[in-house]
């Protein structure tokens, strides 16, 4: 009904500024308003009309020359950015660092070598009797990968910039591990899966892959931190991207059988609720990302001087 209203209103009015106008023709028009009265009865509708009508009769040529004048002022970042204000502090990482990553390492190796003789793995669960233990430290464990990831992206482009590189380089920089984790889901598949299941080659795996993504890591970080005033960009990219590319196959590796595990450990009537949050987990990750990020360059500056890039990414690592 609103619609036909208006459909009417729109005729009537067509109708009168018709009629008007061959009145006008006929008879002079002389003691009408001008071209700038403002009628009783004009609408927003009709005032949106009149703005447009008034805008299309500006110059083309001249709206040309301004958009020209205005891409002849765009220039690329690498052209109007100064690396070197990007600071030239470097803060190498304490001993404490070093003596955690070493003890984190010599606790699983411990614990992985009395499983061997024997000695039942800590923290097992009983699937005897109804837990969602394991659920739970999977909705954690799903957003690890994405808060890693987004973690990044604050200072991507500042760090492509110090290596002579720009956006682009930058968005290689944040995505390009899905191609390798891509390739790692389809030879997952063939390792473990539903039709050939090996429990224990899925938790020597489970352990393996992550510990070598954690000393790929740090061993990435430790050449940031050593290469930060290089100009060898070429070689840094390289090793970099590399790197990147490994770790995300091998964080990748035990995707499916970790699914298959996954659905096994589920109750049936459960598994869509877990699934959402997991869902949920990653994104949230994607979120929180940025924000550890801001919270880790405020420890790491202390409030001082700008900290060198590349040594504020491999704090990041």
């Amino acid at each position: 009904m609103i619609c036909r209203a208006l459909v009417c209103l729109a005729a009537a009015w067509a109708a009168a500024e018709g009629s008007l106008d061959a009145q006008c023709n006929a008879d002079g028009c002389a003691d009408l308003p001008g071209e700038d009265y403002v009628w009783w009865g004009t609408g927003f509708l009709q005032e949106s009309y009149i703005m447009a009508s008034k805008t299309s009769k500006l110059s083309v040529s001249e709206s040309l020359d301004k958009r020209s004048a205005l891409d002849a002022e765009v220039t690329p970042a690498t052209h109007v950015i100064n690396v070197e204000d990007f600071g030239q502090r470097i803060v190498p990482f304490p001993w404490q660092v070093f003596a955690f990553v070493i003890g984190i390492f010599i606790i699983v190796a411990i614990h992985e070598w009395k499983v061997a003789k024997g000695m039942e793995p800590l923290m097992v669960a009983d699937v005897s009797k109804p837990s969602n233990r394991l659920q739970i430290m999977g909705v954690f464990g799903a957003s690890g990968g994405f808060v890693s990831m987004s973690m990044v992206v604050p200072i991507s482009l500042d760090f492509s910039l110090s290596l002579g590189a720009g956006a682009t380089t930058s968005g290689l920089l944040v995505s390009a591990g899905v191609i390798s984790s891509s390739i790692a889901i389809m030879v997952s598949k063939s390792l473990v899966d539903e039709r050939k299941w090996d429990q224990k080659f899925l938790r020597n795996l489970g352990i393996v892959c992550p510990a070598l993504c954690l000393f790929l890591g740090f061993l990435g970080a430790i050449f940031l931190q050593m290469t930060a005033t290089s100009t060898n960009n070429i070689l840094i990219w390289a090793i970099i991207l590399t790197s990147g590319q490994i770790s995300a196959f091998l964080g990748t590796l035990p995707a499916i059988p970790g699914a298959v595990f996954w659905g096994m450990i589920t109750p049936h009537k459960d598994r869509t609720y877990w699934m959402i949050l997991n869902q949920v987990s990653r994104n949230f990750g994607l979120v929180i990302g940025p924000l550890y990020f801001a919270l880790l360059k405020l420890g790491v500056t202390g409030g001082g001087e700008r900290v060198n890039v590349r040594c504020m990414m491999a704090w990041t690592q």
